[in-house]
């Protein structure tokens, strides 16, 4: 069965710091760029700097596709997701985009290293789309973190467990205390990753207590 998940755009980096946050009448968050509404992205670009917080609780890392910076992070549970990469890496990621204290950043799904040729291959199908990038800075990115940001819940290997859980669910949907016992995890927690997802339009409810993919 193949899981139905929210389109992940192709933009320049550039265009998805120039996008504008917005809330549907869900309560759902995303951000309109390019006259599309955006929850989910697709990027290929250079790992240019890293920062990890000594008690390993707060990762950023900075991206560059030569139209400018954005910063992916993950706190705890997510950390898993970064393995393996290092500075200089070209990567594929694709990812939520966020807004906190006015800066947009990624909270990764999945993150993979690529050969340099995709990334040209992605930056001349980006001009064919968008055309050449308008160059976008972000001074704040030079900033060295000095403290763990505030962590965002759920966490996204939260999200996808409760994701892939319900998708394997019978047509009725599954009840949520079901998906809590089958999770293995906190209730507090299931039930912040279903509220996003219904928010987000991935799930929803067909009957009190009940929630099914779309």
């Amino acid at each position: 069965m193949q899981l139905k998940r929210q389109t992940a755009y192709k933009f320049w980096i550039g265009d998805l710091l120039s996008g504008e946050q917005k809330l549907n009448n869900d309560g759902m968050r995303y951000f309109l760029i390019r006259g599309k509404d955006v929850v989910r992205v697709n990027v290929i670009s250079v790992a240019i700097s890293m920062y990890e917080n000594s008690d390993a609780k707060y990762a950023a890392i900075t991206l560059d596709d030569g139209s400018g910076n954005i910063r992916m992070k993950v706190w705890e549970d997510d950390f898993k997701i970064l393995q393996g990469i290092g500075l200089g890496d070209v990567i594929l990621v694709i990812g939520r985009l966020y807004e906190q204290n006015n800066e947009i950043f990624l909270r990764p799904e999945i993150v993979r290293k690529m050969d340099v040729e995709w990334m040209k291959a992605r930056n001349a199908e980006l001009k064919r789309e968008h055309g050449s990038p308008s160059i976008v800075e972000d001074k704040k990115l030079e900033v060295i973190e000095e403290k763990v940001e505030e962590k965002i819940e759920p966490s996204v290997l939260a999200r996808e467990k409760v994701f892939l859980i319900v998708g394997n669910a019978p047509d009725e949907g599954i009840e949520i205390s079901e998906l809590i016992a089958r999770s293995g995890m906190k209730e507090d927690l299931v039930e912040k990753a279903v509220d996003e997802l219904l928010r987000e339009g991935e799930v929803f409810s067909p009957r009190a207590g009940f929630v099914k993919l779309v």
